[in-house]
C-alpha cells in the first residue's frame, strides 16, 4: 500500500472464510460478505454500508487481482472523483503486443477529456453496442486498465442498484454496465504497476513477493558483482558463477522482452547478463563454466547415462544431477582462491532446488570453514503503516532452513534504513550474528554497492569467515570512479537510442553501462532515451531525433522495426550527427548506404527479404544449411585488423583487435566495391580479409558502425574506447548545438 496517504482505514472484503481467518492472523481487518455478490464491488459496497464504516465519504475499491499498485495509483482514482467524474479509476501503458493480446488484460479507451469510452478483454478498439465511431475517434491508444475503483458514497449505492447488462456477462466486466447505464468514469495514467494476478503462475509469483520469497530481480547478480569487486580489492583471484534454474541450455535463443540480453563471452558462450556484471566489477573475462543451467546440466548428465558412464544405475536427482552442480563449481577452484556462486530464481521454487541442494552438500563436502551462505533478501515498506517489515525476511529464512541451509549473512533489500533495533530483531529471528545483517538500500549508480558494503564490514566479515589472511582494500580508484559517476563536472548529453527491444532496457544492459562508461571517461553525464523503432515509420518521425547529442542503434533480430533503424540512420549521416551502429546497427547503416548513396532502392538483407533484388548483407555460407538455431552464430572473441589512418584505428590507438561477436550475417562481399566507391570506408576486415567488420563515413563528425558489440569489454575502470570516442564526439554535438542557438538568439535579436 506505498504511497497511500489519504487512506483512513483498509479493510479486506471477502466471501471465504479462511481468507478472512488469514488476514486478521497476519493482523489486518477483514469482513466476511455474503457469498452470492456478482463482482467484488458488490462486496465492498455491503462493507461500505456497515455502521462502523458509515462516516467515510470515499470509497476505494484495491481489485484483489491488482496487488501491486502504481505509485500513486489509489490517489489518482480519488482524485477523479474530486473533479467531477462519478467514478475514477486509473490505467498505465499497453508494454508489449503480448499483454495487447493477453485475454487476461483488461484494455481501456479513453476519449479527449480523460473519460472512458469502453473496456474490453479482446484488442481495442473494437465496435460493440454502437461504439465503432467513438473508439476510432479516440485521441490516445488504448491503455492496461489497473483494477483499482473511487466512489463517492452515493454513486456507489447507485451503481449497485443498476441492472445486469448483456455487455457485462460477455466480457466479464461490471463497469461494462456502469457505461452502458451513463455513468461517468474518470480514468487516470499512471506509470508503473505490476502484474496482475489473472493465472495461477501470477498467484505464485504475488505469494513469493508477498512473502519475501521473491528472489529473482532483487540485486542478486550486482550483491554477487559487488562482493567479487571487494575482494578483488583485497588481492585474491576471483571468479564468479550464475547457475540458472530454466531448462534451456543456454539463453540464447530466448526472447529479449523475456530474460533481457544474452551476454557472450569469449569462447562464444551465450550467457546471463548477470556475468557481463561480474565482468565489469571484478574486471576478469568469464567462460562457458561460468554459467550453468538445468538444462545444461540434465544435458550432461543424460549424455553420460547413454555412455553407460552410470554402470547401470537409477539415476537421479540426488545424486547425479547434484554431483553434476557440484562439479561445476569445483571446475572454477583451479587458478582462483574464491568462487562466488549465484542461484539464480527465488527460494521457494521447486526449479531452484536441486540448486539448493548441491550447495548444502558442498559445505559437507568441502567444511564449514570453507564455504559461505550468503542470502540476499527484501524487508518491505509498508506506508500504511509507516514502518519497514521483517517477517517476509524471516519467512524466507525458515525456507532455507527447512531444506537445510542457515545463511550466515544476510543482504536486505529496503527502501528505507535498517534501525539497530531492526537489525537485532532480524538477526535474533533469523539465527545470524547482528554484524551479519547488512543493509543494501538503493544508490545513484550501481557502482556505488561496494562501497556501501564496504563500510558496512561485509567483505571483512567474508574473508574473516572463510579464514583467509588478506591486505585491506584500497578503494580510492573506485570511489573516484564513482565520484566521476555520480557528479560528473561537464554536465550532460542525450543519447537516442533507437532499437527494437527498447521497452525492456534489460535487453540492452551493457549497452546501458558502456555508455554511462563513456560518460565516466568524458567526466559527463549519459542521459539515454530508448525509442522504439516501429515508432519511426516515416522520415518526419526521424526529425525527433533533432534534440539529441548521438544516435546509437544497436544489435537485434527478425525484421520488425527495420525499417526505422533505417531512417534514423538515415538522418544522423544526411544531419551529422554522431552515429554509433552496432551489430544490427551496422547492416542498417549499410542498407541505408545502399539505397540513399549508392541508388539501390532495393537494398536489404537476405535475413529480412530473401529475393531482395540487391542484398547488401547475406548469410554467411557456413551457416546456409543450418536449421538449429541455437549456438549456430558467429559467436566469441574474433580477431580485426584496423586500416591504418582510419578513425577507428585513431581511436583504439592500435591495428590489430579482438572484439567479441553475435550473428549470422554479414556485409556481403559483393557490394564492397560499389559501397567504397561512393565514400563508405571499410575500416576494419578479418584477418583474411574476408568480412567487414568496422565501416566509417569520412568527412562526418563521427560515424562508425561494427558488426561485433564492443560494449561486451567496457568496463567502468576501463571505458571502451570506442564508446568514450562516441561520447566524447556527442559532447562537441551538445556544444556546437548549443553555440548555434546562442547564435540564432543574437541574430534575432
Amino acid at each position: 500500500m506505498s504511497g497511500i496517504d489519504l487512506l483512513g482505514e483498509l479493510v479486506v472484503a471477502a466471501d471465504d472464510a479462511e481468507i478472512v481467518e488469514t488476514v486478521e492472523r497476519f493482523g489486518g481487518r477483514a469482513v466476511l460478505t455474503w457469498q452470492g455478490h456478482r463482482s467484488g464491488t458488490d462486496r465492498v459496497a455491503e462493507v461500505a454500508e456497515r455502521p462502523e464504516y458509515s462516516h467515510f465519504d470515499w470509497i476505494l475499491n484495491l481489485q484483489g487481482d491488482e496487488p501491486f499498485l502504481a505509485p500513486g495509483a489509489p490517489e489518482a482514482a480519488i482524485d477523479c472523483v474530486r473533479q467531477g467524474w462519478d467514478i475514477g479509476t486509473v490505467a498505465v501503458a499497453i508494454s508489449s503486443a503480448a499483454e495487447w493480446e493477453d485475454p487476461g488484460t483488461v484494455k481501456v479507451v479513453r476519449d479527449d477529456l480523460g473519460g472512458a469510452l469502453y473496456f474490453s478483454r479482446a484488442p481495442i478498439p473494437y465496435a460493440w453496442g454502437g461504439q465503432g465511431e467513438a473508439l476510432a475517434a479516440a485521441p490516445v491508444p488504448p491503455l492496461r486498465h489497473l483494477g483499482i475503483y473511487g466512489f463517492a458514497r452515493a454513486v456507489l449505492q447507485r451503481v449497485m442498484a443498476l441492472p445486469a447488462h448483456p455487455l457485462e456477462e460477455r466480457e466479464r466486466l461490471e463497469q461494462l454496465r456502469w457505461l452502458a447505464a451513463g455513468v461517468r468514469i474518470g480514468v487516470a495514467v499512471v506509470e508503473g504497476g505490476g502484474p496482475g494476478i489473472d493465472t495461477e503462475e501470477d498467484l505464485l509469483r504475488a505469494e513469493r513477493m508477498l512473502r519475501g520469497r521473491e528472489g529473482s530481480s532483487l540485486g542478486k547478480g550486482i550483491a554477487a558483482a559487488s562482493l567479487g569487486r571487494l575482494l578483488v580489492e583485497r588481492g585474491l583471484a576471483v571468479t564468479i558463477q550464475k547457475f540458472d534454474p530454466y531448462i534451456n541450455v543456454d539463453p540464447g535463443t530466448l526472447s529479449p522482452f523475456q530474460h533481457g540480453e544474452v551476454y557472450v563471452t569469449d569462447d562464444g558462450a551465450e550467457t546471463d547478463l548477470d556475468l557481463g556484471h561480474y565482468e565489469r566489477f571484478i574486471e576478469e573475462s568469464l567462460s562457458q563454466a561460468n554459467n550453468v543451467t538445468t538444462g545444461r546440466i540434465y544435458r550432461d548428465v543424460i549424455t553420460k547415462e547413454r555412455r553407460g558412464e552410470y554402470l547401470g544405475s537409477t539415476v537421479q536427482v540426488i545424486p547425479h544431477i547434484t554431483d553434476e552442480i557440484k562439479a561445476a563449481i569445483r571446475r572454477l577452484l583451479p587458478n582462483h582462491d574464491v568462487v562466488i556462486t549465484e542461484i539464480g530464481g527465488t527460494v521457494g521454487d521447486i526449479e531452484s532446488l536441486p540448486f539448493l541442494e548441491a550447495i548444502r552438500q558442498l559445505r559437507g563436502d568441502a567444511g564449514r570453514g570453507n564455504t559461505l551462505f550468503v542470502h540476499v533478501t527484501l524487508i518491505p515498506y509498508l506506508a500504511a503503516a509507516g514502518e519497514l517489515k521483517t517477517k517476509p525476511t524471516q519467512h524466507s529464512v525458515r525456507g532455507l532452513m527447512e531444506i537445510g541451509i542457515q545463511p550466515d549473512i544476510l543482504i536486505c533489500r529496503t527502501e528505507h534504513e535498517l534501525t539497530e533495533e531492526m537489525r537485532r530483531k532480524i538477526a535474533l529471528f533469523c539465527n545470524v550474528e547482528r554484524d551479519a545483517v547488512i543493509e543494501a538500500r538503493d544508490v545513484e549508480t550501481i557502482y556505488e554497492v561496494p562501497l556501501v558494503l564496504h563500510a558496512q564490514g561485509l567483505d571483512q566479515l567474508v574473508v574473516q569467515r572463510l579464514g583467509l589472511d588478506v591486505r585491506e582494500p584500497d578503494l580510492s580508484s573506485w570511489r573516484a570512479l564513482v565520484e566521476r559517476a555520480k557528479r560528473p563536472t561537464r554536465g550532460n548529453v542525450q543519447i537516442a537510442v533507437v532499437g527494437k527491444y527498447t521497452q525492456l532496457v534489460d535487453s540492452y544492459k551493457s549497452i546501458h553501462e558502456a555508455l554511462a562508461h563513456g560518460g565516466i571517461a568524458n567526466d559527463v553525464r549519459v542521459d539515454i532515451d530508448w525509442l522504439s523503432s516501429e515508432e519511426i515509420t516515416g522520415p518526419e518521425d526521424a526529425t525527433r531525433l533533432a534534440d539529441y547529442d548521438g544516435l546509437l542503434v544497436p544489435g537485434g533480430f527478425g525484421v520488425r522495426g527495420v525499417e526505422g533503424m533505417v531512417r534514423a540512420v538515415r538522418y544522423a549521416r544526411e544531419n551529422d550527427m554522431p552515429f554509433f551502429g552496432i551489430c544490427l546497427g551496422l547492416q542498417s547503416a549499410i542498407i541505408e548506404f545502399a539505397r540513399d548513396v549508392c541508388n539501390l532502392e532495393e537494398s536489404h538483407s537476405r535475413e529480412f527479404e530473401p529475393q531482395c533484388a540487391d542484398p547488401v548483407v547475406s548469410l554467411m555460407d557456413s551457416q546456409r544449411k543450418i536449421t538449429d538455431m541455437g549456438g549456430t552464430m558467429r559467436l566469441g572473441a574474433y580477431p580485426c585488423q584496423l586500416a591504418p589512418g582510419s578513425r577507428v584505428a585513431q581511436i583504439y590507438g592500435v591495428e590489430e583487435i579482438s572484439e567479441r561477436h553475435r550473428h549470422r550475417y554479414e556485409v556481403n562481399n559483393e557490394y564492397r566495391d560499389t559501397l567504397t566507391q561512393h565514400g563508405l570506408r571499410l575500416s576494419g576486415l578479418s584477418p583474411d580479409h574476408m568480412l567487414v567488420e568496422v565501416i566509417e563515413l569520412p568527412g562526418h563528425p563521427w560515424y562508425v558502425a561494427t558488426q561485433f558489440h564492443p560494449e561486451l569489454k567496457s568496463r567502468p575502470a576501463n571505458p571502451h574506447p570506442l564508446f568514450a570516442s562516441f561520447i566524447a564526439a556527442a559532447l562537441q554535438q551538445r556544444d556546437r548545438r548549443e553555440a548555434d542557438k546562442l547564435q540564432a538568439v543574437k541574430v534575432g535579436e
